[in-house]
């Protein structure tokens, strides 16, 4: 996904047995969007889909890097937006 800006924020999810097994990501050389994805992947590895929307909720994962400048939090949205993106396919069986 790409947010207004043109950062792009991508991720592959292994899905096996209802957990989210691994993930790999790849993101716009925007330290503020690597920060998001690289928190997103860490937090969702070993849950089930249902556990991953509580865990990687935006608000929580914003609060998780409260250290990020509040002007620079809205990219965020690309992060989550992408990572649940690319658990639906997987969770749906495709191999993106």
């Amino acid at each position: 996904m790409r947010d207004d800006d043109g950062r792009l924020a991508q991720f592959s999810v292994d899905v096996r047995e209802g957990v989210v097994r691994d993930i790999v990501f790849s993101a716009s050389s925007c330290a503020t969007l690597i920060a998001y994805c690289e928190l997103v992947a860490s937090e969702a590895v070993g849950l089930t889909p249902h556990e991953v929307e509580s865990a990687v909720e935006p608000a929580r994962v914003v609060a998780l890097l409260n250290n990020i400048p509040p002007d620079k939090r809205a990219v965020s949205t690309l992060a989550v937006a992408a990572f649940f993106r690319a658990l639906t396919a997987a969770s749906q069986g495709d191999p993106r």
